[in-house]
């Protein structure tokens, strides 16, 4: 786990937002998001040497807060890494793939498609971070949140663990109008690192954990999957 100096990548003026009620927004220097998106702080919580990241929506500092997190459990010996996106509905697309580069060593993060514009491929920027990765997935983990968890799994990263995403990966642009109200209009997609197509289909976990709500019991199945696996490095399907 070394090199966190080197983990940031350099952002323009345009700011993606992507979330699961409007998808990714777009306007130079204004954030704008739903009502739905949550912007709690990311945390963890150790459990002897594995940590649980919970980052529950894709902020303006999610990234800046993630790696605070990774350079405290640096500083700890800790390289087991449970990131937990469930109920993350989405938010900033430059977020999501600059706190992807904190886990990705090389390769492509995904594809950007915009209307009128050629493709933009988002690129790893060489971390010398090695981390043992598990992801917790369900069925609201959408949009930016699918963006990360994706690239994890198809890079060989980590695995994912739970119950099947939502499936989301439209882009829309919002534009101020003459009212003062935010216009927003769908102007493109991403594809995951492999070119896959997420919309509608969602992102197959490696381990497929539903939680049991039947026994009403405070027991997590999903996060009790992740932990036992991350017992064992590195992690295997």
């Amino acid at each position: 786990m070394r090199g966190f100096g080197k983990l940031f990548s350099g952002k323009g003026c345009a700011v993606w937002l992507l979330c699961l009620s409007l998808a990714v927004m777009f306007r130079p220097g204004v954030v704008y998001c739903s009502e739905n998106v949550t912007y709690q702080d990311v945390s963890f919580k150790l459990y002897d040497e594995i940590a649980v990241v919970t980052i529950p929506a894709f902020h303006e500092r999610v990234c800046e807060q993630t790696l605070e997190i990774l350079q405290e459990l640096n500083d700890d010996g800790v390289a087991n890494i449970i990131l937990d996106l469930r109920g993350n509905i989405g938010g900033l697309f430059d977020e999501a793939v600059d706190t992807a580069r904190l886990f990705i060593k090389d390769g492509i993060i995904c594809t950007l498609y915009i209307e009128g514009r050629e493709p933009v491929e988002y690129h790893a920027t060489g971390t010398e971070a090695d981390y043992n990765v598990a992801v917790l997935v369900n069925a609201f983990t959408a949009s930016s949140a699918e963006l990360l968890a994706s690239v994890i799994q198809e890079s060989g990263c980590g695995v994912l663990i739970g119950t099947q995403t939502f499936g989301k990966n439209s882009v829309q642009r919002v534009t101020p109008t003459d009212n003062g109200e935010n216009g927003k209009s769908t102007v493109g997609y991403f594809l995951t690192r492999n070119g896959a197509d997420i919309s509608g289909a969602g992102l197959t976990p490696d381990y497929k954990v539903r939680v049991d709500r039947r026994n009403n019991t405070d027991t997590d199945d999903q996060l009790q999957k992740a932990l036992e696996l991350n017992i064992s490095h590195p992690l295997t399907i």
